[in-house]
């Protein structure tokens, strides 16, 4: 695992890539598979963009945007400030399954502490959840931790919260994937229970640290909920 220490210098075009928008993950990932490391992406001349043949003329304008590069070292300071680790699919604490979705994140930030051989099962639910509901997530999600299974979720109000609370109770490791940065509390009433997913896991996003949540950031994120998981 990549350390705050470490980022600077070599980490720094991992982050430049995985923030553009309007490039999806899944082109990213070809991207870096083309050219090896997004250092070189970086340094890569507009010809050899498009030799590549994986980029249309909105890409190329979001690569070569001067701007954008500018805003790395903001991003930088933003994940030392909540001093979270910088985990690259290339890297060995990288959740293994997560590897295998069509369009894995080449980047997640993180909390906690990530473990890559983690069984984990998937507990989701209603954020409007009825009591029977709330009372099943934590009982499943208890038993399934006494049992060495780490509980993911996305730490939303109602099954989401209930499943990380059984799986705490149950002296096991949960996993929160947020749709914003790891930074924020979302919903803030769920603070406290971020901070104790932390003790026992490890709260997660591919977003970067401050980018606060969007609805369309959402159903992204139920992805890699998935891609952790053996079932959900």
């Amino acid at each position: 695992m990549k350390t705050v220490k470490a980022m600077i210098s070599d980490l720094k075009y991992w982050i430049w890539l995985s923030s553009l928008e309007g490039i999806t993950p899944r082109r990213k990932y070809l991207l870096i598979e083309r050219f090896g490391d997004p250092a070189l992406l970086w340094e890569a001349a507009e010809s050899e963009l498009v030799a590549s043949g994986l980029c249309a003329p909105k890409v190329i304008a979001r690569l070569t945007d001067r701007e954008a590069r500018k805003t790395v070292r903001r991003m930088i300071d933003n994940i030392k400030r909540c001093n979270a680790d910088v985990i690259t699919i290339r890297d060995q604490a990288y959740p293994k399954l997560l590897r295998y979705i069509p369009d894995p994140p080449l980047v997640l930030y993180c909390r906690g502490k990530l473990k890559a051989e983690d069984e984990c099962i998937a507990v989701v639910g209603s954020r409007r959840a009825t009591w029977y509901g709330i009372d099943m997530a934590k009982h499943l999600s208890r038993q399934l931790a006494g049992h060495g299974i780490t509980i993911v979720s996305g730490m939303a109000r109602g099954v989401d919260a209930s499943a990380h609370k059984g799986a705490i109770e149950g002296g096991g490791r949960t996993i929160a994937v947020l749709g914003c940065g790891v930074d924020i509390a979302y919903p803030p009433e769920n603070k406290d229970l971020m901070n104790e997913i932390i003790r026992h896991g490890a709260v997660v996003s591919e977003y970067i640290p401050g980018t606060v949540p969007s609805q369309f950031n959402f159903p992204a994120r139920n992805r890699i909920i998935s891609g952790f998981s053996r079932g959900v």
